[in-house]
């Protein structure tokens, strides 16, 4: 007999969580605009994108795009000291 994957190997409890390692880094953030993937009619479609062909959704690569972005503009003050043969210089961002 075949090993059931996905959805079915889910709902008969053969497995007892999603590989993170597999997943997309952001399924477990809530976001709102994942919740169409979520629902009753489309879980395959959920689980074949989110745990395992996120690298092809258009979300991803914006929600990666947004925490970059996020990052950046907190740290747009910031310095960095660096240390090359003894010499210590502070760096800024440009903003580029």
């Amino acid at each position: 007999m075949k090993p059931s994957t996905g959805v079915d190997a889910i709902l008969e409890g053969e497995f007892s969580m999603v590989d993170h390692t597999q997943a997309c880094p952001h399924l477990d953030r809530n976001d709102l605009r994942c919740a169409c993937h979520f629902r009753l009619g489309r879980l395959s479609e959920a689980f074949q994108v989110c745990c395992n062909e996120f690298h092809g959704c258009a979300l991803f690569h914006r929600l990666n795009h947004e925490s970059v972005s996020a990052e950046a503009s907190r740290g747009a003050d910031s310095t960095t000291e660096l240390t090359i043969h003894g010499r210590t210089e502070q760096l800024r961002s440009t903003g580029s």
